[in-house]
């Protein structure tokens, strides 16, 4: 497996990097350009397929040597998050108008009774909350569409015997690009 990189357009783009997998490539962005291409990405409820090994050169394009790998239910996209989350604190900026009403449920459940911490600032709020978290530089691909949950677990069965084995991302794609080259059942 190779890293391509595009030539930008202009020297303000990010180049593309494309992540080689079984029967074909993906493309790989960073976490948050990816959560804002898509709206219900960073408020999907998601399976979590556990942390894979890496081989070198897909470690080199994800810059990680462990992908965490999860499913988006809202989108049905089979995500590789370079890295592994751990525990930190997020942080949402509360536009004033919510702030207000953010500041109503502090004085009911106090600031320690919802999931965060509230902030007052000039333009609103900024909640902290304790949260899985990864680096602002993590990279991202997504490895495939699965429409519905049966099938993504169908396509993935027996994963927890592979993902930290050194073949087992050649087993995601080999099991990937089978689900690719076959028609989903109809329920």
């Amino acid at each position: 497996m190779s890293l391509s990189q595009g030539m930008p357009e202009n020297m303000s783009e990010r180049p593309t990097l494309r992540l080689p997998i079984v029967g074909g490539d993906v493309e790989v962005s960073l976490l948050g350009d990816f959560l804002e291409a898509d709206a219900r990405r960073p408020t999907s409820f998601i399976t979590n397929f556990g942390d894979w090994q890496l081989p070198d050169a897909v470690a080199a394009v994800l810059s990680s040597p462990i992908a965490h790998l999860e499913w988006f239910h809202d989108t049905g996209e089979l995500v590789a998050i370079g890295g592994v989350p751990h525990r930190g604190e997020a942080t949402v900026e509360v536009p004033r108008a919510d702030a207000a009403l953010d500041e109503a449920v502090d004085v009911v459940a106090g600031p320690f009774g919802s999931a965060g911490m509230s902030f007052r600032t000039a333009g609103g709020a900024v909640r902290a909350f304790p949260e899985m978290v990864v680096p602002a530089a993590t990279r991202v691909a997504v490895l495939a569409d699965i429409e519905h949950g049966p099938r993504v677990h169908e396509v993935l069965w027996g994963w927890h015997r592979q993902h930290r084995r050194p073949e087992g991302w050649t087993w995601l794609g080999e099991r990937l690009a089978g689900a690719r080259n076959t028609t989903p059942r109809s329920d």
